[in-house]
């Protein structure tokens, strides 16, 4: 039997290439629906903007930020505080 780190471990971990992917289907998805940007709530993503303020150890967010960036998105930090905080990671094109 595993022990709960290397479970949660397995669960949390994300490669750069999985994050691309999962960001890319939501581009696309988008995309198809003739919009021109997409904000991700989910975590990791909302947080990395977020993070990277505050110089938090998030180098694989600076890593896939920087991979959007090349391949010429916008990337930002979608960020609203009503009675609730809205936050996310916010990629145009």
């Amino acid at each position: 039997m595993i022990t709960a780190k290397e479970a949660k471990e397995i669960s949390t971990t994300l490669s750069t290439d999985d994050c691309m992917k999962f960001l890319e289907d939501k581009v696309v998805s988008a995309a198809n629906k003739k919009e021109t940007s997409i904000i991700i709530r989910s975590d990791p993503y909302a947080r990395w903007m977020y993070d990277i303020s505050y110089e938090k150890d998030v180098s694989q967010g600076r890593e896939v930020i920087g991979k959007l960036r090349d391949l010429g998105y916008t990337v930002t930090e979608h960020y609203e505080e009503h009675q609730f905080v809205d936050m996310g990671l916010k990629i145009s094109w």
